[in-house]
């Protein structure tokens, strides 16, 4: 699916962002285009919880964290499936099983079956993760890989623009069009999965080790990487954990969170773009951690928003540094990795957004509940500015580990 275009400055510039690229690459990009346009139970899963099903702050914020609990085993299962059983067979397994997850959250009245409903969409949400970026790793030579990463986090964010505006809009209209239209192009992510992507998992050679899961926890380096965005997902979570309270808080309607949230997508779309070539230039562990600071700077100056267009603003500071951030992290854990763990270190690298899962919606929610919002937005300006620290931390280690890598 490579595509042939015009010579001249268009074609130049096609061919410095998006041109050279596999096949397989394009159609896991389009599935998840796709897929991401339907991520609509996510953004509002915290409101649903308490508007639709009456559920206190305390236990929703409770809710989510064993969400985000389920999604470390999510990770780790996702990571060895896709080593051993490929990663086409557990993208195809990932989405079956999250589209029939969903439908059992959605249709969940009581509170028991919540938690079960929660814990199913938790343990199937990111099983599809380490086998996609392994495949990227697969088929993308190692220079290219960053521009590689850096198109997909564009697909993630263009199709999130269309759904947190679309997503705020059904809300108001019945929360469970949310989980239907998730479910739906979920299935769909599978479909183009299934057409258009072939297994690339490498051959092992059958006298070396098949490895485990524990590999990547005994690599020092790796253990770094965890850590530093452990951090910075912890701060970038509360866009849909704390943000939309507090906005609720200031009398703003979710229609008007759908809106703020989509503009984090519009900026991306536009920016990234513009901004592959130039972040592929620069230091890779510096650049993300000045780009950690700036989003701990952004929620920072969430303390001093009250309207819609200050959280917008706000929003469009930490976008910067998630622009920043997003061009380096994939990228990394592929180039560290040995080739036949590229799922399991993809499955470790998950689990920093997996404990995040857990620890931010509780740690969130308590603060802004017993201390309020201010208190909450100057946490998250701490936190992003300890995690750049770390990404620098790191430098030397990621440039030594790649000056010898295959």
């Amino acid at each position: 699916m490579t595509l042939d275009v015009p010579t001249g400055r268009a074609a130049r510039a096609w061919s410095t962002r998006a041109g050279g690229l596999p096949r397989e690459y394009w159609f896991l990009w389009w599935g998840t285009f796709v897929n991401r346009v339907g991520t609509f139970v996510q953004p509002f899963l915290v409101l649903y919880l308490v508007r639709e099903r009456g559920l206190p702050e305390a236990t929703a914020g409770l809710l989510l964290s064993t969400y985000g609990l389920a999604g470390i085993p999510s990770q780790l299962g996702g990571g060895v499936l896709a080593d051993r059983i490929g990663r086409r067979q557990t993208m195809l397994l990932g989405s079956v099983g999250f589209a029939a997850a969903l439908a059992v959250l959605g249709s969940a009245r009581s509170l028991p079956l919540i938690v079960v409903g929660v814990l199913l969409t938790g343990l199937t949400s990111d099983l599809f993760r380490p086998a996609s970026s392994a495949l990227v790793a697969d088929v993308v030579p190692p220079a290219d890989r960053p521009r590689a990463y850096g198109l997909t986090f564009w697909a993630v964010n263009l199709g999130f623009a269309v759904a947190t505006a679309l997503a705020g809009l059904l809300a108001e209209q019945g929360y469970g069009l949310l989980f239907v239209g998730d479910a739906l192009t979920t299935v769909i992510f599978g479909l183009v999965v299934y057409r258009g992507v072939g297994e690339t998992r490498p051959v092992r050679d059958p006298l070396e080790k098949s490895g485990s899961f524990l590999d990547p926890f005994r690599d020092r380096l790796m253990i770094g990487v965890i850590i530093s965005w452990f951090l910075y997902a912890c701060v970038y979570f509360q866009v849909f954990l704390t943000l939309p309270l507090a906005m609720t808080a200031d009398g703003l309607a979710p229609r008007t969170y759908g809106l703020v949230l989509a503009l984090n997508g519009v900026v991306i779309v536009i920016v990234q773009p513009l901004s592959l070539g130039w972040l592929a230039r620069l230091p890779r562990m510096p650049t993300a951690g000045a780009s950690m600071a700036l989003v701990g700077v952004g929620f920072g100056l969430n303390a001093f928003a009250e309207t819609g267009w200050q959280y917008a603003a706000c929003v469009v500071v930490w976008t910067l540094g998630e622009i920043g951030v997003a061009s380096v992290g994939h990228a990394v854990v592929a180039d560290i990795a040995p080739a036949q763990l590229r799922g399991r270190y993809a499955g470790a690298f998950g689990i920093a957004f997996g404990a995040a899962g857990v620890v931010a919606p509780v740690l969130g929610t308590a603060v802004l509940a017993s201390s309020g919002a201010s208190a909450v937005w100057s946490g998250c300006l701490l936190i992003g500015l300890v995690a750049g620290a770390v990404q620098l931390s790191l430098s030397a280690g990621v440039i030594r580990r790649t000056a010898v890598a295959p």
